[in-house]
């Protein structure tokens, strides 16, 4: 089966109860649709002009009703709250907050990164006034960055919150999208983890040469360029799967919702007590050669805590359906 087509068809029984009359008629819409579209193939159409003339064919479910047996059920979900439905230029518009988003908040992480490492290459020691509070200047900027991205996504937060609703053809086309764009995902962390992994390299050489200060301040710059390509990719894919995934919740996605909501509240105190630490351990005890080694080892105790987290609430989950 075509995933277009599969995902349309699919999509138009998103908003009606979950009967045992509606889902024979999702399964065999889905045989006519797959039967169509192998059809087409064989007669030499493209898979693309395929998929658009299986779409329009059994693209109304309205129309279909009466051959598939479900007027009177379709009729009585008339009545049910849905939400929205939206269409590309909405669709556009969310993915462009997202971006600028990604924008805001990676740059916002990498420029206190790169302050801290700015701070630790220099090595003031007492005469620390001016280095310190150019830091604290260029972190300020950052957290006003951080609260800037919060405003600049109206479109997108309807989409996430589930406020609004892609048209199916819409979603069928953005579905398509984003597993097109799953290589380009891939590469996007591969750079970034690359990236933080060969920071290392200029530590070692540096520390190997005496100069821990300027050691510290290598990995945390070259890590702070990690750090970003890693959220700029991030949020930029999530804002396509929250676009595509808006709509009533589907009770296939309460566990991946709820670990999101708490890996979010999670990390929000995790990083902040993290540089706090970081701070604290950097200024009292003048430590800036060594302080560095905090954040990659905050990065896989995040990783573990992410990973736990996500068991305890599958198992919770699972669990009490039983």
């Amino acid at each position: 089966m075509n995933t277009a087509v599969e995902t349309y068809i699919n999509g138009l029984f998103t908003n009606l109860p979950k009967t045992g009359e509606l889902e024979r008629a999702r399964h065999e819409l889905l045989q006519m649709s797959e039967d169509k579209y192998e059809e087409l193939i064989a007669a030499g159409v493209s898979p693309h002009e395929a998929t658009g003339r299986v779409i329009t064919e059994f693209g109304d479910l309205d129309e279909l009703a009466d051959d598939l047996g479900i007027r009177a059920a379709l009729d009585s979900a008339g009545d049910a709250d849905t939400l929205p439905e939206v269409g590309r230029e909405e669709a556009e518009r969310s993915l462009r907050e997202t971006r600028i988003q990604s924008l805001l908040i990676g740059s916002g992480v990498g420029m206190i990164m790169l302050a801290m490492a700015g701070f630790a290459w220099i090595n003031p020691g007492e005469d620390a006034a001016l280095p310190t509070a150019l830091m604290f200047t260029v972190i300020a900027i950052a957290v006003v960055m951080f609260i800037i991205s919060a405003f600049v996504t109206p479109t997108a937060s309807k989409f996430s919150n589930r406020e609004i609703a892609l048209d199916q053809r819409t979603r069928a086309e953005y579905e398509s999208r984003s597993e097109r764009s799953t290589w380009k995902y891939a590469i996007g962390i591969a750079v970034g983890v690359g990236v933080i992994i060969l920071g290392l390299v200029p530590t070692v050489i540096l520390r190997q040469l005496d100069t821990f200060q300027s050691s510290g301040a290598a990995f945390l710059a070259m890590a702070a360029i990690g750090v970003t390509t890693l959220i700029v990719n991030g949020v930029n894919r999530s804002g396509l799967t929250a676009l595509i995934n808006a709509g009533p919740p589907d009770p296939r996605d309460e566990i991946e919702e709820q670990v999101d909501n708490r890996i979010g509240l999670i990390a929000g105190v995790y990083w902040t007590l993290a540089v706090t630490i970081y701070l604290a351990w950097s200024f009292i005890w003048s430590a800036w050669h060594i302080s560095w080694i905090l954040f990659p080892i905050a990065g896989v105790g995040f990783a573990v805590v992410a990973t736990t987290t996500y068991a305890v609430t599958y198992w919770k989950k699972t669990g009490s359906s039983r």
